[in-house]
């Protein structure tokens, strides 16, 4: 599969980039609630089989975004992308194994 090979980064700080494996991950069963505050990368294990509906939500000010991966052609699929609070529902594709949230507040997702 292909890959990033190079990063261009444009800041007004310092920065550090940190790659670890997939695998270094929290883990979310999809059975239960997870809470997270800032941005984080979830992986679901086991992947979703189906269709699963989530409850999601968000206490902060800024940007709130949720990319699903799966193991579709598609890459990621938009699942949430909102500025402030947040609380609503969202759909989960089949073979979804990974969510990259993007938070500045305190996050929950569980399911519905």
């Amino acid at each position: 599969g292909q890959h990033s090979v190079a990063f261009e980064v444009t800041a007004g700080g310092s920065w550090t980039i940190t790659i670890k494996p997939v695998t270094e991950a929290r883990a979310w069963d999809g059975a239960s609630e997870m809470t997270g505050t800032g941005d984080d990368v979830v992986r679901i294990d086991p992947n979703i089989s189906g269709l699963m509906t989530a409850n999601v939500s968000h206490s902060g000010s800024g940007n709130f975004a949720i990319f699903a991966y799966g193991a579709g052609p598609f890459g990621a699929d938009l699942l949430v992308n909102e500025i402030g609070n947040y609380s609503g529902e969202v759909a989960i594709g089949s073979g979804a194994f990974l969510l990259e949230i993007t938070a500045d507040g305190a996050w929950s997702i569980s399911p519905s």
